[in-house]
């Protein structure tokens, strides 16, 4: 694994099983790929309404409750508290900022945190959105594992920052 800082804009971006080595090519159109929640916990959505931007405040996300491992999907959406903090390991279906994002989110890590991405990162909001801090101490990894699966990064008409240890 390696600290990369990576700007993909413009376009959708397939991870394949080669991803410790950076392995990215472009996929042919520019179609959103969907999975299904059959077996999922519910979806997420940051209304960053807490005192903190930790992903551990309840406060953080729609009804209160919190992303747990196996969550489907994580979606980010308006412009509320827009540097959120990873402070546990999480597995996630999808990481979505939606067309309804109207800020340029930064998501932090602290500690040693993971993100497990069973699925696509996909950015439909137009504007430049960040995983991962810009310093040791907020880093972030973010493992698509040893599977065999593609993932699908679409960033459509907007940019996605990559500062984070990518696996």
């Amino acid at each position: 694994s390696e600290m990369r800082t990576d700007i993909l804009s413009t376009g959708s971006y397939t991870l394949g099983r080669a991803i410790s080595r950076w392995s990215v090519r472009i996929a042919a159109g520019a179609a959103m790929l969907c999975s299904a929640a059959v077996g999922h916990a519910a979806p997420y959505t940051w209304t960053g309404a807490g005192n903190n931007g930790l992903w551990t405040n309840g406060t953080n996300w729609t009804g209160g409750g919190l992303p747990t491992s196996g969550t489907h999907g994580v979606y980010y959406t308006g412009s509320t508290r827009l540097s959120g903090t990873v402070n546990n390991t999480y597995t996630l279906d999808t990481l979505q900022f939606n067309s309804t994002a109207t800020g340029s989110f930064v998501i932090n890590g602290s500690g040693t945190p993971t993100i497990n991405m069973r699925g696509d990162i996909i950015n439909q909001s137009g504007l430049r959105q960040t995983i991962g801090g810009t310093t040791s101490a907020t880093r972030l990894r973010v493992d698509y594992g040893s599977g065999t699966a593609s993932r699908l990064i679409d960033v459509g008409s907007g940019t996605i920052a990559f500062n984070a240890v990518i696996q």
